[in-house]
């Protein structure tokens, strides 16, 4: 069946995270498993660019046998992504590793994503039934940008590895506001998924592979689409957010 949605993410299985392969598995199963609860599962994939892992991560993330259709693993050597990624930190190029998950996907529409967010279900719900339903809609769904802003997941009970029962409950029934997460917004701060139709990103040819290294791509990104005169819209006013799972105060990712 042709995807409506194709899920990109760059990642790499080393030290960024103390939970790395855990982070990644849970969030795609997780967000497989409220798929499979709307019977919308076989509308959307993920396309998984592993960027040098010395152990790839398609020998070692953990997908459920059910799921493992909707997950596409590209992997990069690590010889290519060192030459491609000179003075960039940590050996990975922000820009050359998701255009290969743009390139590579099929889905009507593309959403950029992190290694460690999901949508709830009835987020799900309501993104795809946009898309089934995009001629009910005034703005042009096709020649729209939607961003998805994120709430984040409370560290304490993250570490608590609760079950996916419980992990719904949470998102279902926890108030977010008076937890810290970056506010929507339209042009910079990272604090958001993009969503565009895949032939807006087509046009685009992606990410400008050329900024300077350690500079804010989305800034460039979001400029260059700015130009194009398309409608923007926050997705938070369809009920769509992504939350996101948080990383431990002494882990890598809050160091670097």
């Amino acid at each position: 069946m042709e995807k409506k949605v194709s899920i990109v993410i760059n990642y790499r299985n080393d030290q960024y995270f103390d939970d790395c392969l855990n982070r990644i598995s849970k969030s795609i199963n997780m967000n497989l498993y409220f798929l499979e609860k709307i019977g919308m599962r076989s509308l959307v994939d993920f396309n998984i660019v592993d960027w040098g892992s010395k152990n790839p991560l398609h020998e070692n993330v953990e997908i459920f046998s059910d799921f493992k259709e909707n997950v596409n693993f590209f992997f990069v050597d690590k010889s290519i992504t060192e030459a491609l990624s000179v003075d960039h930190a940590n050996g990975f190029h922000l820009d050359k590793s998701p255009n290969v998950g743009f390139r590579m996907s099929k889905g009507e529409f593309i959403i950029q994503s992190g290694a460690d967010q999901i949508i709830s279900r009835t987020g799900w719900f309501n993104l795809l039934n946009i898309i089934n339903n995009k001629q009910n809609f005034s703005i042009d769904i096709d020649n729209t940008l939607f961003y998805v802003p994120r709430k984040f997941i409370d560290l304490d009970f993250y570490c608590k590895d609760p079950s996916l029962e419980v992990f719904e409950r949470y998102l279902n029934y926890s108030n977010f506001s008076a937890i810290k997460y970056k506010q929507p917004t339209f042009y910079v701060g990272g604090g958001y998924g993009l969503m565009a139709n895949r032939k807006i990103i087509e046009s685009l040819n992606g990410h400008t592979e050329v900024n300077i290294p350690g500079s804010a791509n989305d800034l460039d990104f979001n400029t260059r689409i700015k130009k194009m005169g398309l409608d923007q819209v926050d997705c938070s006013s369809f009920g769509i957010n992504f939350f996101k799972f948080p990383s431990k105060p002494n882990s890598n990712r809050n160091r670097l």
